[in-house]
């Protein structure tokens, strides 16, 4: 009985579906519209080649291995001017990078 009910509802309600789909007379009409985005330019990286540090993770395993407390310290030494030094260079790179152009593209 209930399967009948869905079948008789389901063809009833199939006219008012099939009008109610061509109600529409409008045509559709293709407009172009400009969006405006903005281009990622890519900066170039005007960095010197990194310097060779002293400070790897095998001479740092070997001086301590070797137990070489007074050249572990020099090295180390060493290495955090060489870390300071590459670091500034990346922070002049990224204000270059994040500084707006000189002229705004059209």
């Amino acid at each position: 009985m209930k399967r009948w009910m869905i079948t008789l509802a389901l063809l009833a309600s199939y006219p008012l579906i099939a009008a109610g789909s061509c109600a529409t007379t409008r045509e559709a009409r293709i407009r172009t519209v400009e969006v405006k985005v903005p281009v990622v330019t890519p900066c170039p990286d005007k960095r010197d080649a990194p310097p060779a540090f002293p400070d790897t993770d095998a001479a740092v395993a070997a001086a301590v291995a070797a137990k070489d407390l007074p050249g572990l310290v020099k090295m180390l030494l060493a290495g955090r001017t060489l870390h300071y030094r590459r670091h500034a260079e990346d922070d002049a790179q990224v204000a270059a990078c994040a500084a707006p152009p000189l002229h705004a593209p059209a």
